[in-house]
């Protein structure tokens, strides 16, 4: 199997129709989708009387799990391992993976969870170039609005109108949280199945977001929402540094595209996923040369002031949200 690339909504249809692989590789923080995807093969594959296992390496010793794999059942009971944190396996410890991995036991089904999606590691490469490598991390929010639905429709919740984007607006940061308060607001109702979003009591700015958002709101010009989540990441112990390198590292990018030019030789930008990229042009439509050029000029200034004055991070963060989103970037 050499370098398939799936949803997890296709490789469950597999499993349901009984097409199950002897090794799957499980890359990103969802845990949500690990559960449900471990879940689902355990239901397909397992018998009641067989068993699975979870090892995760820094927490157990790898010499048990890799002692595992080398032990061979008399009878033919079938069993899944769950092997979490594989990128912590020793050097050696890899290797016996890998040795394995060649030609695995019969009845035995592996799951190896990469907790970080990581497309320069080492492990990572190796388990995509050979195997099924299924991506869970957190999606994008329409995504996680097809999750939300399909966990109602499973709980048999009655949802009032508007209450899924409101929770999505302040929980949306993982399903694994979304869950959570649906289930919460579920049991917070008389009835025990009815999830309204009037029971809420947490803000936008107590969400919790990843800083690629912080770029997204930033390239649409939306004031609010940058406001919002640029808080919420200071709030959540991001500095104000990190927060100006990413956004010097959206804006350099939109003046190459001004430029007519993809990349500077020798500059390695970080933190613009696939999302910011594939948005790129449509940023670029909001923001003139000169605009960019002022703006990155605002934000080598605000990292100085960072680093030369006592002035309270929320204030320069406001004011570098006001500059950037205003219609003036004088």
């Amino acid at each position: 199997m050499q370098n398939q690339k799936k949803t997890i909504g296709q490789v469950i249809r597999s499993i349901q129709d009984n097409k199950i692989d002897p090794i799957y590789a499980l890359s990103g923080n969802e845990l949500f989708l690990q559960d449900f995807f471990i879940d689902m093969l355990k239901k397909y594959f397992l018998d009641n009387s067989n068993q699975s296992i979870i090892y995760s390496i820094g927490d157990d010793r790898e010499d048990a799990f890799l002692s595992e794999l080398s032990s061979i059942s008399l009878f033919d009971d079938k069993k899944i391992i769950v092997v979490r944190q594989i990128q912590k396996l020793s050097k050696k410890g890899k290797e016996e993976l890998v040795e394995y991995l060649v030609s695995p036991n019969v009845g035995l089904c592996i799951i190896l969870i990469l907790d970080k999606y990581d497309e320069k590691s080492s492990i990572q490469k190796y388990l995509q170039s050979n195997f099924l490598l299924i991506d869970v991390r957190v999606p994008f929010n329409n995504k996680i609005k097809e999750w939300v639905n399909y966990i109602i429709r499973q709980r048999r919740y009655k949802v009032s109108s508007g209450t899924i984007d409101d929770l999505i607006s302040i929980y949306g940061d993982s399903i694994s949280h979304m869950v959570n308060e649906i289930d919460k607001l579920a049991l917070m109702n008389e009835d025990g199945n009815v999830v309204d979003s009037q029971k809420l009591e947490l803000s936008d700015s107590e969400r919790e977001f990843p800083i690629w958002q912080l770029l997204d709101s930033l390239g649409e010009k939306d004031l609010k929402k940058s406001l919002i989540v640029s808080h919420s990441l200071l709030q959540s112990g991001v500095s104000l540094i990190q927060i100006i390198i990413n956004i010097t590292n959206l804006f350099i990018q939109l003046l190459w595209n001004e430029m007519g030019r993809s990349n500077v030789k020798g500059y390695i930008y970080t933190g613009l996923n696939k999302i910011i990229t594939s948005n790129l042009s449509k940023y670029s439509k909001l923001f003139s040369k000169d605009e960019i050029e002022k703006i990155l000029l605002n934000l080598a200034k605000t990292d100085m002031m960072i680093k030369t004055t006592s002035i309270n991070e929320i204030i320069l963060n406001d004011i570098m949200i006001f500059m950037i989103c205003g219609q003036n970037n004088d």
